[in-house]
């Protein structure tokens, strides 16, 4: 390991006694042939440990710790607020009725599938609608129209008229 790496640990788990006993000895290997990490060492143990030593263990007053549960408790309550009380029911919710909404699931495909068919039907019903309007309109033109029996052509009127129909 190199120094950076042995001096970030030594900062972090190796004074607090948290690393495992095969990193901890890699450390102590390095510090016995590394003065500039031995010394990094010795610093932060005289700055950081060695004053917490002497220090006496305090034990405060019960009603600090009650205090300390209150203070706890109302900020879960606030944190809580309506939104998330109200997710919290619905999960629920969805949880222990899964088949109730697999029905629900199925009905609203179903009239989905109903609604598309009844589109496509109407615009059916659409075009043969137009295509009977159309018909109705050719025969009533024949109605109009003077057949000439020697050509079997109708006679729609002038030359233009029967140039563009």
């Amino acid at each position: 390991m190199n120094c950076k790496k042995i001096k970030d640990l030594i900062t972090t788990d190796y004074i607090d006694l948290q690393l495992s006993v095969k990193l901890q000895r890699q450390i102590r290997e390095h510090l016995k042939g590394c003065g500039q990490c031995r010394q990094f060492e010795q610093a932060l143990r005289q700055a950081a440990v060695e004053p917490f030593k002497m220090a006496q263990e305090i034990k405060p007053p019960d009603f600090v710790w009650e205090r300390i549960k209150e203070g706890i408790r109302a900020e879960e309550m606030e944190t809580e607020g309506l939104f998330v009380g109200l997710w919290d029911y619905v999960r629920g919710f969805l949880s222990r009725r899964r088949p109730v909404f697999a029905l629900g699931t199925a009905v609203a495909a179903f009239i989905a599938v109903a609604v598309v068919i009844n589109i496509s039907l109407g615009s059916r019903k659409a075009v043969n609608s137009y295509f009977q309007e159309q018909r109705q309109f050719l025969t009533s033109l024949s109605v109009y129209m003077k057949s000439d029996p020697t050509t079997n052509q109708a006679d729609l009127g002038t030359s233009i008229e029967e140039y563009f129909l």
